[in-house]
């Protein structure tokens, strides 16, 4: 699975995002599109220094600010590839569903 694919089955769920000026984000991904441009909720950004923190309700990410993202796995009950310190490596998923009735799709 491609990073965009794997971003488009982890929408609803809890993901990392490091900015270029050093900030993070914690939320939940509410959307991308093909320019990895993000919408997040729930957000608490934080500080390069980590000693600044802010909530805030939705967060909209342009793609070319992002340099890491954190993603929680995604069942597809397939093998998928998911960044690891920028390398695509394979990983067995073996977590619960993420979403109720989401449909199998065919990896490549």
């Amino acid at each position: 699975m491609l990073p965009l694919g794997l971003l488009n089955a982890a929408q609803g769920h809890p993901m990392l995002v490091e900015l270029k000026n050093g900030e993070t984000l914690n939320g939940h991904l509410v959307q991308c599109d093909t320019w990895m441009n993000l919408t997040l909720k729930e957000v608490v950004q934080t500080s390069p220094e980590a000693d600044k923190f802010v909530r805030l309700p939705e967060v909209y990410v342009k793609g070319n600010n992002v340099v890491d993202l954190g993603v929680a796995v995604v069942d597809t009950g397939h093998n998928v590839e998911t960044m690891v310190e920028g390398e695509v490596t394979e990983a067995e998923v073996v977590v619960a569903r993420a979403e109720a009735g989401a449909e199998d799709e065919e990896l490549d």
